[in-house]
This record gives C-alpha cells, structure tokens and sequence, in this order.
C-alpha cells in the first residue's frame, strides 16, 4: 500500500511539473504574397523555438492588402499548416484549424492525436471544397508527444523522445499556392479598381447607418 502511494505521488508530481514547465506561444504572421510574409509586431518568433511535449502555441497567418486564398480545385491539402522542424521523428498533437474570410469563418475542424512523421508537425492533409476562399488562417496546437522515427531508432522498441525545432513562419512547403505538392489554391490579389469600388461601398454603408 505504501509503494503505492509512493508511486502515486511521483506521477502526480510529474503531471504537475509537466504543466507548469510547458509554454504557450503566439506567433502572428502579415502575408504579402509571393512568399513574403512578417511577423506582426508583438508577435513570439517561431524560427528556432523548441517545444515539448505539453507546449501550445496559436499561429495565425493573415493576407494583406484585400488579398485573398481561393479553393481552385477542391483537395486534400497536404501540410496546409504544418512547420518544418529540424528533427526527423513521430510526432503526435491535437489541434484546430480554422478559415475566415473578411470575419467570417468558413472552415473549421478539430482533430486529437493526430500524428505527423518525418519534419513536420501540424497539419497532415486538410480537405477543401472548390470555392473556398480565405484571407486568414489560424491553428490551435498542443504538441503531446515527440519520438525518434522507428527506423532510425537504435532500439525501436524504446523510442527515445527528441526536440521539435521550428523553421520559418511559413508553412514547411511555402503559403498554400506555393504548396508544389498540393496545387489548387491560387492567391488573389484584387485590381486597385476593385478596392476603390469595395471602399466606397462600405464608406456609404456607414453613412448610411449614421442617418
């Protein structure tokens, strides 16, 4: 009875420190096209950050300029957001991806224990429907596990567990219509014409909610 107590203790005080010791991070990136993108003031800097096990972190990507991702062919997305990481390995995380377009959300999923191999953790493959277009893309994600890859494991029937090293604020593949292993999704930058009209628009919606 006293061992297990014992043993009780010392998983409890695991669980404990586990919790307090994982990190929570924000990273917001303003995207400009053609692979250009930002960080936005404020934001923590993903670029050679590494997680363990029991991190978080809220990685936002935003057009900019009026410009929109618009679903041409619809597909499953292969690391639409997924970071490259320096360490091959299995890693294992829950997350939610969410799509808006001027406010809106358009797409939602939420996944668990969804696992990634090789270097790249996030997003594996995400199914968009044709049509779809989006200005700002969001994943919430919990990193709970991260091992060695089975082959290349002295011993794979004991893992050893290993670092998950971030590269970039980008996707591992680029922004979605840089993404040469999934094609269909173009960026649409729209015609200086086409952004007067929309301002004017709204410039008279609100003068006309003002009366």
């Amino acid at each position: 009875m006293k061992m297990f107590v014992i043993c009780c203790a010392v998983v409890f005080a695991l669980v404990v420190s586990s919790r307090v010791s994982a990190q929570s991070y924000d990273f917001q990136v303003d995207y400009y096209g053609e692979g250009v993108a930002s960080l936005v003031p404020g934001s923590d800097d993903p670029s050679s950050l590494s997680l363990v096990p029991g991190d978080t972190f809220t990685w936002t990507i935003m057009a900019n300029g009026g410009a929109y991702w618009l679903v041409e062919e619809a597909g499953d997305f292969f690391t639409l957001m997924a970071f490259a990481v320096s360490e091959p390995g299995t890693r294992t995380g829950d997350f939610t991806i969410t799509l808006s377009y001027l406010g809106t959300d358009v797409y939602w999923e939420s996944l668990t224990g969804v696992e990634t191999q090789e270097v790249h953790v996030g997003t594996n493959e995400i199914t968009l429907v044709q049509g779809l277009a989006f200005d700002r893309m969001r994943l919430d994600f919990e990193l709970i596990s991260a091992v060695e890859l089975e082959s290349l494991a002295a011993d794979p029937m004991d893992l050893q567990p290993i670092p998950t090293t971030l590269n970039g604020i980008l996707p591992i593949f680029g922004a979605p219509e840089s993404n040469r292993f999934s094609p269909g999704i173009v960026y649409v930058v729209p015609e200086p014409s086409s952004l007067m009209l929309l301002s004017l628009a709204l410039g008279m919606g609100l003068g006309r909610r003002r009366r």
